[in-house]
């Protein structure tokens, strides 16, 4: 009986004293009932709408569906950054995995459907062209693409010419260098 009225002053004292601990387990309580509730809503709700339960599909770049309804746009964006990197044809080619005569076709074309890879490489160089604006001037930031330079990525070269020999895989490192100079990976 000593053990048992001990062990009550101890939690009376807790509550007593320590009040944070107790609301923060109150909080938390009160936050998953709400979110408990949200949820048992949403659903109910999708039930008398007739949606389908459990998570959306995801969009990836092997379906023929998402391919067709991305490629335009992607195209649209590529064409955008090369205006402004100022790429010659064959540079804009070789980033794209095609030779110049079909990037001369896809520049008089609004509806291409583009190959996995080359929405992989579309959506690698719209990050590069994001983060270098993000963290340049406009000016400098459509320049730095074509300057040479003299880190490990490069080795001397400009970031296009190390694109080119290095593919994808080069690509997402330029990538992941620009994303880290602006402090996020």
């Amino acid at each position: 009986m000593r053990a048992d009225y001990s062990l009550n002053v101890c939690l009376e004292s807790a509550i007593l004293y320590k009040p944070r601990y107790f609301w923060t387990f109150r909080t938390f309580g009160s936050i998953y009932q709400t979110n408990v509730a949200r949820e048992t809503q949403m659903q109910t709700t999708f039930q008398r709408l007739g949606a389908p339960l459990g998570p959306p599909s995801v969009q990836t770049f092997s379906r023929d569906a998402d391919r067709e309804r991305l490629s335009a746009t992607a195209l649209k964006a590529y064409k955008r950054i090369t205006q402004a990197w100022v790429l010659s044809p064959a540079d804009a080619a070789g980033l794209l995995d095609v030779t110049v005569r079909t990037w001369n076709r896809y520049e008089g074309r609004q509806s291409v459907a583009l190959r996995q890879d080359q929405l992989t490489r579309i959506s690698a160089l719209a990050g590069i062209y994001k983060g270098l604006n993000l963290l340049l001037s406009s000016p400098l930031a459509n320049e730095w693409p074509t300057r040479e330079n003299d880190g490990f990525l490069y080795r001397g070269h400009t970031p296009v010419h190390a694109m080119l020999e290095g593919g994808i895989p080069k690509m997402l490192d330029v990538r992941r260098h620009i994303d880290g100079a602006r402090g996020g990976l």
